[in-house]
């Protein structure tokens, strides 16, 4: 019996690109590897509250706890993308490191 679960993992996955799309109708790509880990430490941010949250409590969005911390682990995954696609990605094709 296999401990990985691919169809939630690829279900996840698509939920992170469909986020990581929704993100760049809203907001410009990432700059610098600065920039990134400012982006990526500020959901985290938000994460560390939905987990903090009380079980039988509803946040300022209306949302459960285990609806709250999907929402924002699914962010901090779209920005971990954004931050390989736009700053990674870029520096290491022009055969240089990325120093943010």
């Amino acid at each position: 019996m296999s401990i990985v679960n691919e169809e939630l993992a690829k279900a996840f996955l698509s939920e992170v690109v469909d986020e990581y799309t929704k993100a760049r109708t809203k907001f410009p790509p990432m700059h610098s590897g600065h920039e990134g880990w400012a982006i990526i430490k500020e959901e985290l941010d938000e994460m560390w509250e939905a987990v903090r949250m009380q079980l039988e409590a509803l946040d300022e969005k209306g949302r459960t706890r285990p609806q709250a911390m999907q929402e924002e682990i699914t962010q901090v995954a779209a920005m971990a993308v954004a931050f390989y696609c736009e700053v990674c990605k870029p520096a290491f094709s022009k055969g240089r490191r990325s120093d943010g």
